[in-house]
């Protein structure tokens, strides 16, 4: 691939790691869960076109695949899952526990200079295709954790552990170029059977609790 060919898929890579950086912010920023599951649905899909043009400049045909299924699973499977779930429990609107919107939002862009600083030492040795990711990945861990632990309903929390994992992919296609595509195919069904089960636990919580916000869910300790 030509030098200009080249430097156009970076900077189209730089524009969704941008993206996915933007959706884990907005999903900090909203209150309602559907909001926060569409948030969630347009950063896999931005995940997916990173894998297409990775795979596309690697000339690495398991990546189209796994592009493909990223595209699938995380933009249509999971949303409309989440979606159900959520009209199912009558999970409407969330809140917070620890910070407001605005100091949530200014910590996360707090953690994005973290992230570029924890991995300043590592960052430099990996092409220029994964060096921008690497930092993006590890700042969307950091602000998957944020929104878990700052938000009450379970359904939120489940969408934190889901930009996690979104994350740790995207650290691994920074990094490796993509594994091999049976490894890939076993992340993928486990995230698929992570998410039935914790939809059915939210379900079952929803039921037995006539609530998903973890505070009171909490107060049954004491």
């Amino acid at each position: 691939m030509g030098t200009e060919n080249l430097g156009v898929s970076l900077a189209q890579i730089g524009v969704l790691n941008s993206t996915m950086l933007l959706t884990a912010i907005l999903a900090l920023a909203f209150r309602r869960v559907r909001p926060q599951i569409t948030a969630y649905a347009i950063q896999s899909a931005a995940l997916s076109a990173i894998c297409f043009f990775t795979a596309n400049l690697t000339k690495s045909g398991h990546i189209f695949v796994v592009a493909f299924l990223t595209f699938f699973i995380k933009c249509f499977m999971i949303p409309l899952f989440l979606g159900h779930i959520a009209k199912k429990t009558g999970a409407e609107k969330d809140h917070e526990k620890f910070f407001t919107v605005p100091t949530a939002v200014i910590i996360s862009g707090l953690l994005i200079l973290f992230s570029h600083y924890l991995m300043s030492p590592i960052a430099p040795r990996l092409d220029p295709i994964g060096r921008e990711s690497l930092y993006v990945s590890v700042a969307l861990i950091f602000i998957g954790l944020l929104l878990m632990i700052n938000r009450t309903l379970a359904l939120t929390q489940v969408i934190g552990i889901l930009s996690i994992e979104n994350g740790i992919f995207l650290a691994g296609i920074a990094t490796t170029r993509g594994m091999p595509l049976f490894i890939e195919l076993g992340i993928f069904f486990d995230v698929i059977v992570g998410v039935v089960l914790m939809g059915v636990l939210t379900n079952k919580i929803s039921r037995t609790f006539d609530s998903l916000d973890t505070n009171k869910l909490n107060r049954l300790k004491y």
